[in-house]
């Protein structure tokens, strides 16, 4: 069996991505989708194939998910997207893999590269690094001895070649055809004619000459019409190239890293937490705080990121909550209608415990 993944944005397009396979014929029971945030009552759409994200790493194997890719697809999950994964058999699969594209599935290398260059880092322990061994930062170099941090500074140079290119061409065809053509000959026959003519007069010495036994003979001839041909060359095609050149200027971008260097007097310098530094506080919040919900922990991670996302945003910046939160609403609703009351608690409490340290 072939299992075949695609991860699509879009809540519509996904029940419409299901609904497709069933109509063409894949089993329901061989079709599984993950979702972050969801009603099982309300997700009719669904026909009960939805698999919680928080089971997502236990069950990856039943999914056929590929390990080399959980994380990424953990994360498109976590920021609302929906993960459709169909087991099917090697005939079909490129069937299957076109009705997900079809529905806008997307390329998780392409979109996990777009998040590295928004700052996201893949958990640790996965494809992004060795088992138990945090993924390296992208953008620091290993310090040296004696060296704090070694930050590189990355220039792109633009280099131009030339490729050779097909731009049409001509192909000439030689063949044999046939015409009928017609010329006028003038021929010419020869006819004996025997005429016998009465005569009554003396016999000369002429006469008595020929008065004896003898043959005469007269050949008849004709001519006939003989036709030959003649091959002769009455035209050439000749076929040649031009070679012309001219000169291309080719303009693009390069990016080059600027490496600011910023001087801080001793009372200014905050010390810097990612979001795992956090993580331990926050689990503490979910198990004091929501966990009587019986929803896990993997279903609030996703809030508590986006309050600590919102901690470290300069926009809000030296603003209270109550400024905060109108704002704030609006944004979660984007990535998951209906469920701000919810996640209020975790978003505001990951807010202010992010701000308490900085």
């Amino acid at each position: 069996m072939n299992t075949v993944v695609g991860l699509i944005d879009n809540r519509a397009e996904a029940e419409d991505a299901v609904q497709d396979l069933i109509t063409e014929g894949f089993e329901p029971n061989h079709i599984h989708i993950v979702a972050s945030d969801y009603d099982e009552e309300a997700e009719s759409g669904f026909r009960g194939l939805l698999v919680k994200l928080g089971l997502l790493e236990t069950q990856r194997k039943e999914l056929g998910l590929p390990l080399e890719h959980t994380d990424y697809y953990s994360e498109g999950v976590r920021r609302g997207g929906f993960l459709i994964t169909v087991e099917t058999d090697e005939a079909e699969a490129d069937r299957a893999v076109d009705v997900l594209e079809d529905h806008g599935a997307v390329d998780i290398e392409e979109r996990a590269a777009e998040w590295h260059k928004s700052g996201w880092t893949a958990p640790t322990g996965t494809s992004e690094g060795a088992a138990g061994t945090p993924a390296p930062s992208p953008s620091v170099a290993p310090a040296r001895e004696g060296e704090a941090a070694r930050i590189p500074v990355v220039e792109e140079e633009l280099k131009v070649g030339k490729r050779a290119l097909q731009r049409g061409g001509v192909r000439v065809y030689s063949r044999v055809t046939e015409q009928p053509v017609s010329e006028s000959v003038t021929l010419r026959e020869e006819h004996v004619n025997v005429e016998r003519r009465p005569v009554d007069r003396p016999a000369t010495d002429v006469d008595l000459g020929a008065f004896k036994e003898g043959t005469i003979e007269l050949v008849e001839t004709a001519e006939e019409a003989v036709a030959a041909k003649e091959a002769r060359v009455v035209e050439e095609v000749v076929v040649s190239k031009g070679v012309e050149e001219h000169t291309e200027t080719v303009e693009d971008t390069v990016r080059r890293t600027e490496v600011e260097v910023e001087k801080l007097d001793a009372g200014t310098v905050r010390p810097s937490s990612a979001f795992e530094d956090f993580d331990p506080a926050f689990r503490q919040h979910y198990t004091a705080h929501l966990a009587s919900t019986g929803d896990a922990y993997d279903r609030y991670e996703p809030a508590y990121r986006f309050g600590y996302t919102l901690a470290n945003d300069p926009t809000y910046s030296g603003k209270e909550w109550t400024h905060v939160e109108p704002e704030a609403r609006t944004a979660w609703e984007k990535r998951s209608t209906g469920t701000w009351e919810k996640m209020k608690n975790a978003i505001q409490h990951a807010w202010e415990q992010v701000r308490g340290r900085r």
